[in-house]
């Protein structure tokens, strides 16, 4: 996910420089890259540890109660919801400015 969100941010990128040099807006264009590109630093910052812990529930090497592994999965549900809605928003970002007449 990480290299397409790379790469949508890179385009996102493109359409900003290019909507500048023609005078047009592009700072919603270079806001959809920031957003698109966030989720790496978001799982960094905020799934990492819970990641982990699954990792380890996983491996059989976390001492934890199923009841403990399933609020670790609703957690990681969550998160990923809220990651998964960052590039939907710069998506969101990308279409109204490509298609706002200023």
């Amino acid at each position: 996910m990480p290299k397409l969100a790379g790469t949508t941010a890179i385009a996102y990128l493109y359409a900003a420089y290019t909507a500048h040099q023609q005078g047009r807006n592009w700072k919603g264009l270079a806001a959809s890259a920031a957003l698109t590109v966030s989720i790496v630093p978001f799982t960094i910052i905020f799934m990492s540890s819970t990641n982990e812990l699954l990792f380890k529930a996983s491996a059989g090497t976390l001492d934890a109660s199923q009841e403990d592994v399933a609020t670790l999965i609703g957690r990681w549900g969550v998160l990923n919801l809220v990651r998964s809605l960052l590039p939907l928003a710069g998506a969101a970002f990308g279409f109204s400015t490509l298609f706002s007449e200023e």
